[in-house]
């Protein structure tokens, strides 16, 4: 199925209210077809802009490593954060995932940073099971957490009233609170995957098959 595509005037013709929620997705999550590996569909994932459009005002783009990633009370199988179990080990979760990609593991965050921004995908979502898919990736909230961040759309991509403007993402905790990220990472022009597609390919299908089971 294709990407669905809008601009900022179609977003409008949404109805707003709980069967939709606008998401800003960064790193792997700024790219669509990693979402719908994620979730399994497109339907319901409307891209608004274009990838990677939406700028996140007042944010730092940076990366974690293993190394900092929680480690929670004790080792669960994945799917015990859909039960909210707090013990999950999201750390040994990622090893699990990632030990056949033959890449060492790291990912995107971002963190608050007055007058710095980050390139991401805004998306308006109305098929709520891609956010439960996206919570389970993202282990919420036992490694990312809720947040809010203000975005604004690229030049020549329209604009977004204030309510429009502030909206769902996901940051990452850290086992070390006073040092949440292993570096800095440039907020522009970035490449999504920090290891290789075909290492992230398999990590999503881990991940999915860890659901299943």
């Amino acid at each position: 199925m294709a990407i669905h595509t809008i601009t900022t005037e179609h977003l409008k013709q949404i109805p707003r209210g709980p069967q939709r929620i606008d998401y800003w997705g960064y790193g792997l999550e700024a790219d669509p077809s990693v979402i719908e590996a994620i979730a399994g569909t497109f339907e319901g994932l409307y891209v608004v802009g274009g990838v990677k459009k939406a700028i996140a005002k007042d944010t730092q783009l940076v990366v974690q490593g293993i190394d900092l990633v929680p480690t929670g009370n004790s080792n669960l199988n994945p799917r015990e954060v859909l039960t909210g179990n707090s013990n999950l080990n999201p750390r040994e979760v990622l090893k699990t995932g990632w030990q056949h990609t033959n890449s060492t593991f790291e990912s995107y965050s971002v963190v608050h940073a007055e007058g710095k921004s980050t390139e991401g995908t805004l998306y308006s979502v109305t098929n709520l099971a891609i956010i439960q898919a996206l919570n389970e990736w993202d282990m919420v909230p036992e490694w990312r957490q809720r947040d809010v961040v203000k975005v604004e759309m690229a030049d020549g991509f329209g604009k977004l009233t204030d309510e429009e403007s502030n909206v769902l993402t996901y940051t990452a905790r850290s086992e070390n609170p006073s040092l949440p990220y292993t570096r800095l990472a440039n907020g522009s022009d970035y490449d999504v995957n920090l290891v290789s597609p075909e290492a992230t390919a398999i990590a999503v299908e881990n991940f999915r098959a860890s659901f299943k089971s």
